[in-house]
């Protein structure tokens, strides 16, 4: 009924193929024909065969909240309409986001963090050229790694880095003491 309702024009009358409510509905043919005759039984449509577009049917709508006009008669007064009894009253704030009080979010686990050793992954990752990973143990390429996803407000792990290598990114002057504290890595 809704998939022939939203065809209906003005005059509460359609005419979409059977295939197109198969689509609609998700239903089978045979389903959609179904339904169709309990509605014609039901007197909630009436069907006329061939009478519409390249020989589909024509079908029109028989409810009589259809035929009811949608907007108020004009010069009609306004009409109050109060909560009903019980609801409650209308919010007439905003909670702040997050609210106070909330857990932080989530942290993503899913980035690595830290450079991958093995014969096997280090030539997979030569041959691919993956350049956000830097080679396992050259300290000074791990060390600008970090300090590059840290001031660009990537997670890198607490775990990912020693206290020795955040006080020499410090030192060189690689990251800022508020991107550190941004990222969590200083407190």
């Amino acid at each position: 009924m809704l998939a022939l309702a939203d065809h209906a024009d003005e005059l509460n009358e359609c005419f979409p193929s059977i295939a197109r409510l198969v689509r609609m509905t998700g239903m089978s043919e045979r389903g959609v024909q179904q339904v169709i005759r309990r509605l014609e039984q039901r007197g909630f449509i009436v069907t006329r065969s061939n009478a519409g577009r390249k020989g589909s049917n024509r079908f029109r709508l028989c409810l009589p909240v259809l035929q009811a006009p949608s907007t108020p008669a004009p010069g009609a007064p306004p009409h109050p309409v109060p909560p009903a009894p019980g609801a409650p009253y209308p919010r007439t704030r905003c909670t702040l986001t997050p609210a106070p009080g909330a857990p932080k979010p989530s942290i993503n686990h899913q980035e690595p963090c830290a450079p991958v050793g093995g014969r096997a992954r280090e030539a997979k990752r030569r041959k691919h050229g993956n350049s956000d990973q830097a080679p396992v143990g050259d300290r000074n390429a791990v060390l600008m790694l970090f300090a590059e996803k840290i001031n660009a407000g990537r997670y890198v792990a607490p775990s990912a880095l020693s206290a020795g290598q955040v006080r020499e990114m410090r030192e060189r002057g690689l990251v800022t003491e508020e991107s550190l504290k941004r990222s969590g890595l200083e407190g």
